[in-house]
């Protein structure tokens, strides 16, 4: 007679513990084999840095994933973690319970810059299923063998609180459904089918600072230069006293003060040196909800006096500096001669690339007349923002002259639009046919003299 073999399977699974029993029945014997299988975890949650932690900083936060014990007959197995949760803002509630605590507050890391110790490569896409949900989902599950742990890091952000806060209660952790365990190897007695793993949870209290405000520097060049500028802060109270940072065209920065005297503290913003070129122009503001006594500006920073808290702003924009040439007019004639002389004349001038005000804008060529009176006379070119690469530059000639006047304009050909610029215009005047020269035409006429005379010189020798 062939016989028959009858497997029968019992199962039975209280929270993290597992039975399996086995039994084997053959023709009048019995025998029955109980195997125990065991999967926990568990979760820690603690802040990176130490408190105290502030409003508008992002905060470290490091959680520690466990496979407290995942066994079945004393051997290891692994616990897979498919997903994990995290609530920056709970009432106060348990895990499973917790409601939004009413504060704003956010998971600031992006899903591939998630740090710690689990898997390196692993990325992380970050859901909200919910309004006070994060939920962590890595692209491939995280394995723990028995026993071993690893780490997720990332910051959190409290961008408000409702009044009256002063902590952050969060929680983090998973519900048995997000977990598996099972054997690491086919042939390891399998845990029962449909068995999952074992929930975690944890939590953390996040103390909070209200000492703590902020100024944001932002720096702007009118013309875009590629110039840079160091701003300071400086305050009479808090930590740190003074701050300073370099800073570009359209940069900024956010210098924080924190630990201050509230309602006597004053602060400065300003940048030193100005850029050569350029003018500095201050703007002082605040974000609603600043408590301060003042907030003032000048030509020489932004200024902010008996500050409570909140945050804080100052714009410096770099203006281009005005340049003025100044252009000389002399007439070049005899003493015995200018009473008979009318020393008026116009001169006209074109200056290239230049800005049309000290807020920058698109270059241009302005022309315009000076108007001269006396045998000396001094003129200005005014209201000129030059481009920063240095190509500005003017001309100044003289179209309309009377027959018996030389113009020497060389000195005023191609004046650059710098600091201290100026030239000047000479005009030789020819009085019963003997002209006066100008000081180039003195110097030519020299070194003819000079060459005639080496010429007689070797002739009669």
């Amino acid at each position: 007679m062939k016989r028959s073999t009858l497997l029968s399977v019992f199962k039975s699974r209280p929270f993290g513990l597992g039975v399996v029993m086995l039994a084997l029945a053959l023709p009048g014997q019995v025998f029955a084999q109980t195997v125990l299988y065991t999967c926990n975890s568990n979760l820690d949650m603690q802040t990176v840095n130490p408190g105290p932690f502030y409003i508008n900083e992002e905060i470290p936060i490091r959680m520690t994933l466990e496979a407290a014990q995942v066994t079945a007959d004393d051997v290891d197995g692994v616990l897979f973690i498919n997903s994990f949760d995290y609530k920056p803002d709970c009432d106060g509630g348990d895990f499973f319970s917790c409601a939004a605590g009413g504060n704003d507050v956010s998971i600031t890391t992006l899903g591939n810059a998630v740090g710690g110790s689990c898997d390196p490569n692993t990325e992380y896409t970050i859901t909200q299923p919910d309004g006070v949900t994060y939920r962590f989902t890595p692209d491939s599950p995280i394995s723990l063998v028995s026993g071993d742990s690893c780490t997720v890091e990332f910051n959190v952000m409290v961008n408000s609180v409702a009044p009256g806060t002063a902590e952050i209660f969060e929680t983090g952790g998973w519900a048995r459904s997000q977990t598996l365990c099972t054997g690491p190897s086919p042939d390891f007695i399998p845990y029962p089918e449909g068995a999952d793993g074992a929930a975690a949870t944890g939590s953390l209290s996040l103390e909070l600072s209200t000492l703590r405000t902020s100024f944001r520097v932002t720096k702007d060049f009118a013309d875009d230069s590629d110039a840079e500028a160091e701003v300071f802060l400086r305050c009479n109270s808090g930590l740190p006293l003074e701050q300073s940072f370099t800073l570009g065209d359209e940069e900024w920065v956010e210098f924080v003060v924190r630990d201050f005297v509230t309602g006597s503290t004053d602060c400065t913003v300003w940048e030193d040196p100005v850029p050569a070129g350029y003018e500095a122009d201050y703007t002082a503001g605040f974000e609603p909800g600043a408590i301060f006594g003042s907030v003032t500006d000048d030509d020489d920073g932004c200024y902010f006096n008996d500050l409570t808290g909140g945050a804080f702003t100052c714009d410096i924009t770099n203006l281009i500096e005005e340049v003025e040439i100044e252009v000389i007019k002399e007439w070049l004639v005899s003493s015995n001669s200018t009473t008979d002389i009318d020393f008026v004349a116009d001169a006209e001038y074109t200056c290239y690339d230049v800005y049309p005000s000290a807020a920058g804008g698109t270059l241009e060529d302005v022309s315009g007349t000076l108007s001269f009176s006396g045998q000396v006379d001094e003129q200005t070119i005014d209201g000129l923002y030059p481009a920063g690469d240095g190509s500005s530059y003017c001309t100044v000639s003289e179209p309309d002259l009377p027959d018996y006047v030389e113009a020497d304009v060389s000195d005023c050909a191609e004046v650059p639009v710098e600091d201290e610029a100026s030239c000047t215009l000479y005009n030789s005047v020819f009085f019963e046919g003997i002209p006066t020269l100008s000081q180039y035409g003195l110097a030519l006429l020299a070194l003819l003299m000079l060459g005639m005379g080496v010429i007689a010189v070797r002739r009669f020798a």
